[in-house]
């Protein structure tokens, strides 16, 4: 484990850029000079005694030749000092339009070597087959994906496996649990890279269809139930034959395994009693092996019904494989069914333990929160000897786990330090796995590409940069990155201002998929399909006694944002939390019938194209009327911000103090229907449901309805929780007889207004 002056070294590294930056803007200082400046600052990452021997200069490449003390380099230096030094040289020279920058170091006969050559030998793991104790043959099905179950879309990623490292996170300096990163301006490094990847950068691929894998937890939610075969009934469950394993499962007791059928003549149920509502991830671990079935299906009952989820059991075994996230209600009305049914017959389909939610570390933090370090361990890869490199090697190592065409990808997602703006993108400068710069490259053109389109026209672009961090160099098979999105120590004006905006995450999360999407699609020689922006304009009314039509506009595109739809697909709830696996429309309405008197339904849309499918509009609701006429009320959602002054103000100890936190199901679930709805569903009301733009554009007619209710949260920005438009629209209705229920800040300095 690291000591507290690694973990230091790291944080003063960064520190000391920002001592020298001032000379930066000094003409007469040449690159050496700043590099001797850096050496000699009083928090420099550099040893005292070290030497800049040689700095050989070629185009944008940089070799730069140190003499490091001998005793340094025997006793103190490793992996995290290694990139401290290599980010301070990095960060000078970088000024001064070098791009590929080596550091070397002298060995005892004078000979420079990469500064890595120093480090110890890295130790990997390499995976084994386990060994088939179990009655069926082995016979390994082919090097393919099994069709997905509709637990995930399908999109341009599908039969692709992507890497996702956001970086730092709690780690244990060998007497208490730090982050790697300082708080500056209320951001803290360790949390923001975990933040936009979780919300938005792994739901965008998800989306895209990718296989997609973390080095620290995917889920915020801090709760977490484990059920195992072992804890036998009621939470876990038999039907049909089921046999006891020879080998050992998870925690070192039982699994067991039932024989495939044409039918589903056997099923296993894990039942977990949950804490709270919400959404839990949903993970399953099992001896993989080459007599499993390649398409175990696992049911999930959730709060909006069943979804089954098809995976192999060949491969990625050992460890918690993610089946996806899911709404459940507190209690045990939760549950995961695994099915012998299966087109892989004369195998074995394998029940040992489930996993839901994400849950907290031995830090005593949500996991997700947590280092690498400390997750790849929870995964099953032990061994790992510091935070730097376990990133890189349990990725190898769970990607040497599956199927042989995997395809898969690396990218690493930072903010970066001292003192100045802009994004900047890394390969290994010693001989990046091939592919890796093309991979830089694409995502890199889009980042930049789209935040200078969507955010400021005049976002810097720092270039594309080859360096020895040990994140990359341990990279082996799969071509990798590391992207430094933007600068979270510079504020008033500056890149920290724009990392608290969620908008900016994500502009910056989608361009990073785009850009995948991108590199595969040239590699591969194929068009570039991007999974399109959700649909606007929401409206759900009771056209019909019985019958109800949701209605929709086709989303924007081209630009920053996606293709256009080719479909959509309809989701339905009983309480606008847990939905149905959806119904695809081809066009903009779909009406559906046999909607009881006085039955509340909830909705929400998405759209679809070859690229995959958006993320979903608001929520919005529907109650029948009892009598057959019209619904009298319309529930207007007009609660559409989500900016930086919604970010959660968060005491993260002693240490960190404040923080600002994007937890965005707490700054704007778009699902406040719910509430209201259910309010007015308990007085008997009936109602029809739109988003706001709706009324805006006049998709719905307010004057159609004796009453609405509005409401619009904290939404005033610039004196505009209600737009001009809205306002005369809403001044309209009232001056005819309408009658309005409004809710949220600033309503009446709004209305009042002209």
């Amino acid at each position: 484990m690291p000591t507290l002056k690694r973990l230091a070294l790291l944080l003063l590294s960064l520190a000391v850029v920002s001592l020298t930056a001032p000379v930066f803007s000094q003409s007469s200082a040449t690159p050496a000079d700043q590099l001797r400046a850096l050496i000699h600052a009083p928090r420099s990452p550099l040893p005292p005694g070290t030497e800049l021997a040689r700095l050989t200069i070629h185009g944008r490449e940089a070799t730069v030749d140190l003499r490091l003390p001998a005793a340094y380099l025997a006793v103190t230096f490793d992996a995290y000092a290694s990139d401290a030094i290599v980010a301070g040289i990095v960060q000078t020279l970088q000024p001064y339009g070098l791009r590929d920058i080596h550091v070397r170091a002298a060995d005892p006969h004078g000979v420079f070597r990469p500064i890595s050559d120093f480090l110890p030998p890295v130790p990997r793991l390499s995976p084994q087959l386990p060994t088939n104790t179990d009655p069926a043959p082995d016979r390994p099905g082919p090097d393919n994906f099994p069709a997905p179950g509709q637990g995930q879309p399908t999109g341009a990623l599908s039969g692709k496996t992507v890497w996702l490292s956001p970086g730092h996170g709690w780690l244990w300096s060998g007497s208490s649990w730090l982050t790697q990163r300082p708080n500056t301006y209320g951001i803290v490094e360790d949390f923001s890279n975990a933040e936009a990847v979780l919300y938005y950068l792994a739901h965008y691929l998800w989306n895209a269809g990718a296989n997609v894998w973390l080095v620290r937890e995917r889920s915020t939610n801090p709760a977490e139930v484990i059920v195992d075969n072992d804890d036998g009934a009621p939470t876990y469950t038999e039907t049909g034959s089921w046999f006891t394993s020879a080998s050992p499962g998870y925690g070192g007791l039982t699994y067991r395994y039932a024989n495939t059928d044409g039918a589903a003549t056997a099923t296993a149920t894990w039942t977990p009693t949950l804490p709270a509502a919400g959404w839990y991830p949903v993970y399953v671990w099992y001896l993989h092996s080459g007599n499993r079935a390649v398409d175990a299906r696992f049911r999930i009952h959730h709060a909006g019904g069943d979804t089954t989820v098809s995976i192999s059991q060949e491969v990625h075994g050992q460890t918690w494989r993610f089946l996806g996230e899911y709404y459940f209600e507190q209690g045990s009305s939760a549950s995961v069914t695994l099915l012998n049914q299966s087109s892989d017959l004369g195998q074995v389909v394998i029940a040992d333990a489930v996993r839901f939610g994400g849950g907290v570390g031995d830090s005593g933090e949500p996991r997700f929160e947590e280092a690498a370090l400390s997750y790849v361990a929870f995964q099953g890869y032990t061994g790992a000897p510091n935070d730097v490199v376990a990133r890189p090697l349990y990725a190898e190592w769970e990607l040497a786990k599956g199927y042989a065409n995997e395809d898969g990808v690396y990218l690493s997602w930072h903010t970066n330090c001292c003192n100045a703006s802009g994004t900047s993108s890394y390969i290994y400068d010693g001989g990046a796995t091939p592919g890796s710069a093309d991979l830089r490259n694409f995502i890199h053109a889009e980042i930049v590409g789209d935040l200078r389109a969507d955010w400021n026209p005049n976002w810097v672009d720092r270039g594309l940069l080859s360096a020895n961090f040990g994140e990359l160099r341990e990279l082996s098979t799969m071509p990798g990155t590391l992207v430094e999105v933007a600068f979270h120590d510079t504020e008033n004006p500056g890149d920290a201002d724009d990392l608290k905006e969620p908008h900016f995450r994500q502009i910056a999360a989608r361009a990073a998929y785009q850009g995948i999407v991108r590199y595969f699609a040239d590699r591969d020689g194929t068009g570039v399909d991007l999974l399109p922006e959700p649909p606007t304009t929401l409206l759900a009314r009771t056209t019909a006694p019985g019958q109800v039509t949701v209605s929709w506009n086709a989303p924007p595109a081209g630009g920053a944002g996606g293709d256009a739809a080719v479909s959509y697909k309809v989701y339905q709830s009983s309480n606008g939390r847990g939905f149905d696996n959806g119904t695809v429309a081809n066009a903009t309405s779909l009406t559906l019938t046999g909607v009881q008197p006085g039955e509340l339904r909830f909705f929400r849309v998405t759209a679809l194209n070859a690229g995959g499918e958006s993320f979903p509009t608001p929520v919005v609701a529907v109650r029948a009327p009892t009598g057959g006429a019209a619904a009298p009320l319309l529930i207007v959602d007009g609660f559409d911000r989500l900016d930086k002054s919604a970010m959660i103000t968060q005491d993260d100890g002693p240490t960190l103090g404040n923080t600002e936190r994007m937890f965005l199901e707490r700054m704007n679930r778009y699902d406040y229907a719910v509430e209201h709805a259910g309010a007015l569903a308990s007085c008997g009301v009936a109602f029809d449901g739109a988003v706001n733009e709706a009324v805006i554009d006049q998709v719905v007619g307010l004057g159609d309805y004796v009453a609405l209710d509005w409401f619009v949260g904290e939404d005033s920005t610039a004196d505009a929780s209600l737009n001009g438009g809205e306002r005369a629209l809403l001044a309209s209705y009232l001056d005819g007889g309408g009658h309005l229920l409004i809710s949220g800040a600033e309503i009446g300095y709004d209305l009042a207004r002209p």
